[in-house]
């Protein structure tokens, strides 16, 4: 595994090219996300039914896993201390991060089933 030399020898100059995706991203996901979510709910108003609270509790958890996948791609690209305590362990972050992401496809599969 990389120390936190070797990672930054290893991405030195993709930093900042990195941090303009993570960004874009960022907005592009929230943005799409919350779109989706007035959709939903609009056509349950229209179709006079609700949401189970169950939905809520997953749209929560959804959320949550979205807003941790972000925070870890903006640390690693980030320029504090902290950062680079992070990319010294650059591994674990993103195996953390590809397991939410996976979860977060899962509930949404699931969600789906809801609506």
């Amino acid at each position: 595994m990389l120390g936190p030399a070797g990672v930054d020898a290893c991405y030195a100059g993709r930093r900042a090219v990195w941090a303009r995706w993570v960004g874009v991203a960022t907005v592009f996901l929230l943005a799409s996300g919350i779109y989706n979510l007035m959709i939903i709910l609009g056509q349950s108003k229209a179709a006079e039914t609700k949401l189970p609270p169950t939905y809520h509790v997953l749209l929560l958890v959804k959320f949550l896993l979205a807003l941790f996948v972000m925070f870890v791609m903006a640390i690693l690209a980030g320029k504090t201390d902290a950062a680079d305590r992070f990319r010294g362990q650059m591994h674990k972050w993103l195996n953390m991060a590809w397991l939410a992401a996976l979860a977060i496809v899962v509930l949404a599969a699931i969600m789906r089933t809801f609506h």
